[in-house]
């Protein structure tokens, strides 16, 4: 993939970086991003990467944690990755992302059964929806505080946040706003 700054007042795009993954996020210099290779066999091996970027032409590789085979939607928020996660149990895999670009996994949330994770806020608040009406939000990721639970009349799209406000777009069901 390649990434490039974008001025909207000039409507200019920046010089072009080549970078291994497709990007997800973005904090002060740093690039998360998602990368899957092929492996023998017809395999495929998902890759979470970071890479230091400066809005040039490189970008340099600081770390790589291999996530396995997991088709998860990756949710990003305050310099974490969440991923949902099937062993033996549901869980939610954590990992954390230094401002350095360094990677560390954190202990994973076991979950009861298999959900939705719908986003992360900018402090790393988790938003967890468990596909029976429940909403819970937890905190303090790899210790995993819940903060509080909502129930919820529909499925919530996604998650919208405001400054002061989280906005749950339920369809039919109107719009959930929750205090962030």
């Amino acid at each position: 993939h390649y990434v490039s700054r974008f001025n909207p007042a000039s409507l200019q795009l920046g010089e072009r970086a080549n970078v291994p993954g497709e990007p997800i996020a973005f904090d002060d210099g740093i690039l998360t991003l998602d990368d899957w290779q092929y492996t023998e066999g017809f395999g495929a091996e998902r890759l979470l990467r970071t890479a230091r970027w400066d809005g040039g032409s490189g970008a340099e590789l600081v770390d790589t944690e291999n996530l396995g085979s997991s088709y998860s939607t990756l949710v990003t928020g305050g310099g974490y990755v969440f991923s949902l996660g099937y062993d033996s149990s549901y869980r939610v895999n954590a990992l954390q992302v230094t401002d350095s670009g360094d990677i560390s996994k954190l202990a994973p949330l076991q979950v009861s059964g298999w959900s939705s994770l719908l986003a992360a806020d900018a402090d790393g608040t988790l938003y967890v929806y468990d596909n029976a009406s429940l909403l819970t939000r937890y905190t303090a990721p790899g210790t995993w505080t819940v903060r509080d639970t909502t129930d919820l009349l529909q499925w919530p799209s996604g998650v919208r946040f405001g400054d002061t406000s989280a906005f749950l777009p339920l369809g039919y069901g109107g719009l959930a706003e929750l205090d962030r």
